[in-house]
């Protein structure tokens, strides 16, 4: 645990300093960070293995564009997702397809060592590690993108509050908060081409098509918050107010959170029709 902490708080400082460079010094930066991962990835004994620790860069990069450009939220959060997704799903593939290794194997191992660790009773462990099993070998092995979408955005949201902060001090260009988060009217398609492949296709389409249309629910959930999130403070209520509605819901059983989730993430795909907050659209 404290390894994971100290991992996180690295990734962080090394996610906050390229995005310093990519702020101070533009597009002579990106080249010059360009040189240097290429030159790291040539390195003698680096393997694939080792192309996670590329990913604060996948965060900090956007992030320092962002405010050097003034560009939007959604585009920060959609561009650091996006380069997370791309660099450890070609890991992935690449050591299950092209090195043959078996990665999830891999990972329900660890996952059973750790749980027989655990004080739990044995029956509760058993069946723990049946479902995880179960999940891993059927619906977890098609979502691999999705998930790796999903730790893109959940480390650009947390890497949010310190840059901000940090370009507040140097005279970036800030980025307007979540209410004001708003995807392009493209991005609609993405949804529906991916829910038309899950339901016309099967395979390879079928799960690209599912990936898809995942990762672009969760964006519509971001902005239905964004929705819910403007309304409440154009009424002159608290900015943390939705905050713990959302920690309500969470706690409140996994059925309603699941409907919560799909409710708002309709409701994020009916700002496209509907602009709730009348907003200037613009590319994001």
């Amino acid at each position: 645990m404290d390894s994971l902490f100290f991992v996180l708080i690295g990734g962080l400082f090394i996610s906050i300093g390229s995005a310093v460079v990519l702020y101070r010094g533009g597009r002579a930066a990106i080249g010059g960070l360009a040189v240097i991962t290429a030159l790291f990835l040539f390195l003698p004994g680096f393997d694939i293995d080792k192309l996670g620790l590329l990913a604060p860069l996948c965060v900090g990069i956007p992030g320092g564009l962002a405010f050097r450009k003034g560009k939007s939220l959604a585009w920060y959060i959609l561009a650091a997702s996006a380069a997370m997704t791309f660099l450890f799903s070609g890991q992935f593939y690449y050591q299950t397809e092209i090195g043959h290794i078996d990665v999830l194997g891999g990972l329900k191992t660890q996952f059973e060592q750790t749980l027989r660790g655990s004080d739990a009773p044995d029956d509760m462990k058993e069946a723990m590690m049946e479902s995880f099993r179960m999940w891993v070998d059927g619906t977890g092995k098609q979502i691999i993108p999705f998930l790796f979408f999903m730790n893109g955005l959940l480390f650009a949201a947390l890497a949010l509050p310190f840059m901000s902060m940090l370009f507040r001090r140097l005279g970036g260009a800030p980025l307007r908060g979540l209410e004001y988060f708003r995807l392009h009217d493209y991005a609609i398609f993405a949804l529906i081409a991916g829910w038309g492949a899950v339901l016309l296709f099967d395979g390879v389409a079928g799960a690209a098509g599912l990936n898809l249309a995942l990762c672009a629910s969760v964006l519509y959930f971001v902005q239905a918050l964004g929705v819910v999130k403007f309304l409440l403070m154009k009424r002159g209520m608290p900015g943390y107010l939705l905050p713990v509605l959302m920690a309500v819901t969470l706690v409140s059983g996994i059925l309603v959170f699941s409907f919560i989730l799909v409710m708002l993430a309709g409701l994020g795909a009916l700002d496209f029709w509907a602009d709730f907050r009348k907003l200037e659209k613009k590319p994001i």
